[in-house]
C-alpha cells in the first residue's frame, strides 16, 4: 500500500468483490482508521479509480462516512476513511424491528445522506441494512451513517447499471430496483427503491422480497409481488407504511421525484399535531394499501430501546407537491 510508513495495515475487516477493507492505525495523527483497497476491473486504471475516489472524498454530511485521504500507487488505489465500530443495521435487525422513534431518526438521517450525494450526482447503487453504520450517541438520538460507495457513479443521466467481471448485475438483489435487476437506465430514484426496502426491514423486521432462490427473489421485484407493510405491522401509522411503499414503488415514475421531496414529505406528516382526543387513523385509496388488520404485532428492537414515547400524529391530505398521495378518509 502507498504510505505504508504512514498508515499501518493490522486485521481485514471487510471483504467484496469491489475491494477489501483493513484496520490501520495512522502514525501521523496517532489514530485508528478503515482503509478500503479497491479492485480494479476490467476497463478501469488506477487512476480512474483514483478519480472516483476523489470524488467520494468531498462528500460532507454526518451520515455518510468520513474520508480521510486517497492514495494510488501504479496498481491500487486506497481509500482511508474513519473506522465505524458500532454494529450495521442488519445486525442491529436481526434482534428485531426498530421503534418508530429510532426509525425516524434513521430515515431522516438516511434521506440527507443520500440527498447530499445526489446533489453531486453521485449514486449510490447498494443501499442495504449492512451498509448503513449505527450507533447510539451519549444523548440517546441514533446516528445512522452511510458506507460504501464502492459501487457509486455519476447520476448526471440515467445509465444502465454496473456489471461485475463475471457479468452478474453488482450489488444486493434483495435491495435493487426492478430498472437495476432488468438492467434497464436508472437514476438516483433507484436508490429511493433500495432505502424503501431497507425501511421495510426496519418496521417490519422482514426483507420486503423473500425467496429459496435469488432467481425467486429478482422475479418478486420484477412482479412487486410484495405483502402490504401495513398488513404485516397493523399497528404502525397508516401514512407512515404508504410513505414507506411510496419509496417502493416499481415505477420509478411512482416514487418521489428526488430525496429531497421524500424527506419534505416525512417531515410534513411528522409535523401534524396530535389531534384531541385521540389518534386519526386513514386508509389511503391507492393499490399499495390494505384494509387488513389482523396480524400480529411485531415486538419492538430490545438492542434500540426507545428514549421517549411516541404519539402518532394524525393524517391529513399529504403536501401539494406529492400529487400521488390521495386524500385520507377516516377509518371506522
Amino acid at each position: 500500500m502507498p504510505n505504508q510508513d504512514r498508515y499501518k495495515l493490522h486485521d481485514s475487516i471487510g471483504a467484496g468483490g469491489f475491494g477489501s477493507v483493513h484496520r490501520a492505525y495512522d502514525r501521523q495523527l496517532h489514530r485508528w482508521v478503515a482503509v478500503k483497497r479497491l479492485a480494479i476491473s476490467e476497463g478501469q486504471t488506477a487512476a480512474d479509480l483514483k478519480t472516483e475516489a476523489d470524488i467520494l472524498a468531498t462528500l460532507r454530511h454526518p451520515s455518510i462516512v468520513s474520508i480521510y485521504d486517497v492514495l494510488q500507487d501504479e496498481t491500487t488505489v486506497s481509500i482511508v476513511m474513519e473506522l465505524l465500530e458500532g454494529p450495521d443495521l442488519s445486525a442491529i435487525l436481526s434482534e428485531g424491528p426498530l421503534s418508530v422513534d429510532d426509525f425516524k431518526q434513521l430515515a431522516e438521517q438516511a434521506l440527507e445522506a443520500l440527498l447530499t450525494a445526489h446533489e453531486m450526482d453521485l449514486q449510490h447503487r447498494d443501499i442495504k441494512p449492512a451498509n448503513i453504520k449505527i450507533e447510539r450517541l451519549a444523548g440517546g438520538r441514533l446516528q445512522a451513517k452511510l458506507i460504501d460507495f464502492g459501487l457509486a457513479r455519476d447520476g448526471t443521466s440515467a445509465r444502465p447499471p454496473t456489471a461485475d467481471v463475471v457479468g452478474h448485475i453488482a450489488g444486493s438483489p434483495f435491495y435493487m430496483a426492478p430498472e437495476q435487476l432488468s438492467r434497464k437506465p436508472c437514476d438516483a430514484r433507484a436508490d429511493l427503491y433500495a432505502l424503501g426496502c431497507v425501511f421495510y426491514e426496519a418496521l417490519s423486521g422482514r426483507c420486503a422480497f423473500e425467496g429459496k432462490t435469488m432467481a425467486n427473489v429478482i422475479d418478486k421485484h420484477l412482479e412487486h409481488d410484495v405483502r402490504p407493510l401495513q398488513v404485516l405491522c397493523p399497528h404502525l401509522p397508516h401514512w407512515l407504511t404508504y410513505w414507506v411503499s411510496r419509496l417502493m414503488a416499481k415505477d420509478p415514475a411512482d416514487r418521489p421525484a428526488d430525496a429531497g421531496l421524500a424527506l419534505s414529505e416525512l417531515r410534513a406528516w411528522e409535523r401534524l399535531p396530535a389531534k384531541p382526543g385521540g389518534m386519526t387513523t386513514w386508509q389511503p385509496q391507492h393499490a399499495f394499501a390494505s384494509p387488513a388488520m389482523n396480524c400480529a404485532t411485531a415486538p419492538l428492537n430490545p438492542h434500540l430501546a426507545p428514549t421517549r414515547a411516541f404519539i402518532l400524529p394524525p393524517v391529513i391530505p399529504a403536501p401539494d407537491q406529492s400529487p400521488l398521495l390521495a386524500s385520507p378518509r377516516e377509518l371506522p
